[in-house]
This record gives structure tokens, sequence and C-alpha cells, in this order.
């Protein structure tokens, strides 16, 4: 299930896409050395998410506005969001305040609008470097 490559979680990977700390029923757990938290600003994942839900479709959105023809719907759907991100972002608080592993946090927004600038903060967190300089970057 997900993308190609996605879950294989051994020696060979330096990157796990998953939903961390969320896991599938029955997924295998594994061991983490460090965790690359993207967020992306609520309202506007919670948009994409009932599109997602909606169209089964990354790239799709429905051709009318949640909000105006089912209000009732949108709110109760915000509300769970609103909860489930809640929840989410105490495990990971937990996990870092733990310190079970070094989390590195960054922005869905900035890796769109920011790139050079959010993936260069990525690998020096990977490789623990302070700068880029002697890289081939």
């Amino acid at each position: 299930m997900g993308l190609k490559g996605e879950y294989i979680t051994d020696d060979t990977t330096w990157i796990v896409k998953a939903h961390h700390p969320y896991r599938m029923p029955l997924s295998l757990a594994f061991d983490v050395n460090k965790v690359i938290c993207i967020v992306r600003n609520p309202l506007d994942a919670i948009i994409s998410y009932a599109c997602l839900a909606n169209t089964m479709n990354h790239s799709t959105k429905p051709k009318f506005n949640f909000h105006e023809e089912y209000a009732e719907w949108w709110n109760d759907w915000v509300r769970l969001n609103a909860t489930s991100m809640k929840r989410f972002f105490d495990m990971i608080f937990e996990e870092v305040r733990s310190k079970k592993y070094d989390v590195h946090f960054c922005r869905y927004e900035d890796l769109v609008n920011k790139k050079k600038d959010t993936i260069e903060g990525i690998v020096q967190f990977l490789c623990e470097i302070e700068d880029m300089e002697g890289t081939n970057a």
C-alpha cells in the first residue's frame, strides 16, 4: 500500500516516508535514528485532506466548496481533523521530550517556496553538519 518503496525499513534506506508516529494496523514497527517532520498549515492540510478523502486523488478538487454546500459535514470534518492533529503533535512532542531520537521540523510551504534552503537544512540534519561548505551542493 502507498508509494513505491514506502515502508522499506531495512539498513538500505536513509529515509522512510511514513505518518510516524501513526502506524497502519498490523504494520511492522521499526527503529529510527532521526525523524524529519514536515508540517503544513493546518487550514490548508484540512482542506487538502478533505479533497483527498472525497476524490481519492491528491491532485483533484471537487467543483464545490465544502463549507458552503456541506456546512454540517465540514464542521464535523474540521473538528475531527483538529483533534487528530492535536493527538499527532502531542505524540511527536512527547517523543522529542523523551529524546528517543532527533527530530527536524520543516514546513511544507517552505519545501514548496524555499526549496534550496529547506533541503539544505534537511541534509545538514541528516549528515550532522553545520553548513554545506565542502559538499557538492
